[in-house]
């Protein structure tokens, strides 16, 4: 690996749509992303798994990232609000 950085929009997984689902083959629930939606959202989600069928496989390594984002977006966002919030209980002591 080379050119590593941690630029991503956190804001992407935003637009993620988990479902729960009956797989075909077994008829188990499950739940997941479908690939096709994740596609729409960035190419980066999902990956071409059998170009004859058309079918579409998820890259979870790429969806996990883009939810670690989120989730490192959203606690700076809560610590930066429990901050407030501290101030403002210290003030009024």
């Amino acid at each position: 690996k080379f050119n590593i950085s941690e630029d991503i929009d956190p804001n992407l997984a935003l637009k993620f749509k988990p479902v729960s689902f009956q797989d075909k083959a077994t008829k188990i629930k499950q739940f997941g992303f479908i690939a096709e939606q994740l596609n729409k959202v960035d190419n980066k989600f999902a990956t071409d798994q059998d170009d004859k069928a058309g079918l579409m496989g998820v890259h979870i390594n790429a969806v996990v990232a883009a939810l670690t984002a989120t989730v490192k977006k959203q606690q700076s966002e809560i610590d930066i609000l429990k901050g407030k919030k501290g101030k403002k209980l210290n003030s009024k002591l």
